[in-house]
């Protein structure tokens, strides 16, 4: 399980931060299939909760270890309308 939280400051939204965990859909299975989980909450107090899949998210790099996540493209890929400088 990994865990990673993000802040910054969107031109629209203002304040804005993301938590994202990536983890195994299935602790006892082995093939690999992953889950991203994400919690957004703007300065409006609007709290965004949402999963998806990693292989749903197209043109995703494959992570190199189990540890390895791909923020950037899931963040994207789930609330585009979010601009954090990266």
């Amino acid at each position: 399980l990994d865990h990673q939280n993000w802040f910054g400051m969107d031109d629209n939204l203002g304040p804005v931060a993301v938590s994202i965990r990536r983890e195994r859909l299935d602790p006892s299975d082995s093939s690999g299939q992953y889950q991203y989980r994400l919690l957004i909450r703007t300065s409006e107090l609007l709290t965004l909760r949402g999963s998806v899949l990693e292989e749903a998210i197209p043109n995703l790099k494959s992570p190199s270890n189990s540890k390895t996540m791909n923020t950037k493209e899931v963040l994207e890929y789930v609330a585009p309308e979010i601009q954090l400088p990266w």
